[in-house]
């Protein structure tokens, strides 16, 4: 068992503890602290705890510019220090250790992350209509536009978040996307060049990897190819920028894995034959290797594709649903049933009807044996 993971559980429900909070359980964790569900005056919460050292220096200001449409609420925030007694050796003194910790409290999230949304779609929803998409385009962009809501708080504070991922986009009632995780946010003085701080592999733009200093468009458009990485992600199903694929690993750079994983990606997604052309437009042009050829936050909130059946969407989420389960097959269906939907999503599924001779999954779904919406 690892001690040193042991005695960072324990001093997180010491801070916990100080604090007046009850910890449940932890419920994640990273390079820059854990998470953990805590509770208290009978209702729950999230809590991040962080220790505050020399390597890992703590800028609360940081935390708190992270307000906006679409960012998860900040409740409480605080620095706390422990202090406990070491002896060493039995004629050694007791001494005094500082242990300093900074934490904030947050909304937690009942229904997990965007990525628990794309698994749980993966395996437990099987469609009675013909070649009806998991994630179509209403149900897309029904999240995209939400990511785009929260871009629109960084661009308008000149903040950058450095780790857009599904993973760090949690889902609320009504299906409502709130971005989480501050470690790497920063904000830049847009006169000033700047070097990029981090982030996490697969969704990192290839300029994260070279060693230069970068104005602030420039730096500001690596939020905006994880965004497109993230989109991919849902869309496909799969990362296309992903380990080593060499036997001499050694020579092999991350920013060649990054290439190879965009022309991958470009690749994919100009193949699609039935795909709506803005959205493959918009997609293809956010995950540009050249950061001046992608596109900027102007052309993104200015999509096209973006700005399609709004009114659809607008009208689904209004229904007095009952649960998100119900709230995901309108927007599915919805895509189903839009103009020019029907028709090449029945095209793209009579071809696939007729290749399939594997698993039946085709043909079962044309025989109405599974029935929209429902679970296995």
């Amino acid at each position: 068992m690892d001690d040193t993971k042991e005695d960072s559980i324990d001093d997180i429900k010491k801070v916990v503890k100080k604090e007046k909070f009850i910890f449940i359980e932890k419920i994640g964790s990273g390079s820059y602290g854990s998470v953990i569900k805590v509770e208290k005056d009978n209702k729950k919460y999230a809590m991040k705890v962080i220790r505050a050292d020399s390597k890992n220096k703590i800028r609360p200001e940081k935390v708190r510019e992270f307000r906006g449409k679409n960012l998860v609420k900040i409740l409480k925030e605080k620095s706390v220090k422990l202090i406990e007694t070491k002896k060493e050796t039995e004629k050694e003194k007791e001494r005094e250790i500082g242990k300093n910790f900074y934490y904030y409290v947050m909304e937690l999230s009942f229904i997990g992350c965007l990525l628990d949304i794309y698994k749980y779609l993966n395996s437990n929803l099987i469609f009675k209509e013909a070649f009806v998409e998991k994630f179509g385009d209403n149900l897309t962009r029904f999240f995209v536009s939400q990511m785009v809501n929260a871009f629109r708080t960084f661009y308008q504070g000149n903040l950058i978040h450095y780790d857009i991922k599904p993973d760090n986009m949690l889902i609320f009632k009504g299906l409502e996307i709130k971005i989480i995780d501050f470690s790497f946010l920063k904000k830049l003085n847009p006169e000033k060049t700047g070097k990029i701080p981090g982030g996490t592999f697969g969704y990192q733009a290839p300029e994260c990897f070279y060693n230069h200093e970068y104005n602030y468009d420039i730096l500001q458009k690596q939020d905006y190819f994880a965004l497109g990485m993230t989109i991919f992600y849902l869309k496909y199903g799969n990362l296309p920028i992903r380990g080593f694929n060499t036997e001499n690993k050694s020579d092999y750079t991350r920013s060649n894995i990054t290439s190879e994983g965009i022309e991958r990606a470009k690749h994919a997604i100009k193949s699609e034959k039935y795909q709506d052309k803005d959205f493959t437009e918009f997609l293809y042009n956010l995950i540009q290797f050249n950061p001046k050829d992608r596109l900027n936050f102007e052309d993104i909130k200015r999509n096209k594709w973006l700005s399609k059946n709004t009114n659809e969407i607008r009208k689904i989420k209004n229904i007095n649903l009952n649960d998100e389960d119900s709230l995901i097959q309108e927007l599915q269906k919805s895509d189903f049933i839009i103009n020019n939907a029907k028709y090449y999503r029945k095209k793209n599924f009579d071809e696939r009807y007729k290749n399939d001779n594997d698993n039946k999954k085709y043909k079962q779904v044309r025989k109405g044996k599974f029935k929209f919406g429902k679970r296995k």
